[in-house]
């Protein structure tokens, strides 16, 4: 188990993350989904932060919780950093990033286009539910 002091960030940078499908990236007190309001929802503004050249951890500034992914593959909020928080950041060709967890390869946050995580073993690069566009705060 990884704790905050563990880890040491390396730059921090607000933000939200917008799927292909259109929906902001939000994290709740309980949740990691997606939502159609792109502004005005404080819960969609992420601080991705650097842990090792190509990791990143993401955490919902509002809500205080940090996405992960669990053995199964799904995304949760977690109040604390974890092991299972740490995601290797690929930027493609066409502009957008997708996150792939560190700890389980070739499973990547996504989001169906209904805004409900996908779980990571449904995912795969290419796909359009696990590529993200950075937005505007």
């Amino acid at each position: 188990m990884m704790t905050s002091q563990q880890v040491v960030t390396n730059a921090v940078r607000k933000t939200t993350l917008i799927s292909r499908h259109g929906l902001a990236l939000r994290v709740t007190d309980n949740a990691v989904n997606g939502s159609e309001s792109v502004t005005g929802d404080a819960n969609t503004i992420l601080e991705m932060m650097s842990v090792a050249p190509g990791e990143t951890v993401l955490r919902g500034e509002s809500a205080n919780r940090y996405i992960g992914m669990d053995n199964n593959g799904n995304l949760i909020a977690y109040n604390s950093l974890m092991e299972d928080c740490v995601f290797k950041e690929h930027l493609h060709n066409n502009g957008y990033m997708s996150f792939e967890s560190r700890l389980h390869n070739g499973w990547y946050l996504a989001l169906r286009n209904d805004g409900r995580a996908k779980p990571g073993p449904k995912t795969a690069p290419g796909q359009r539910a696990v590529e993200f566009l950075p937005g505007k705060i």
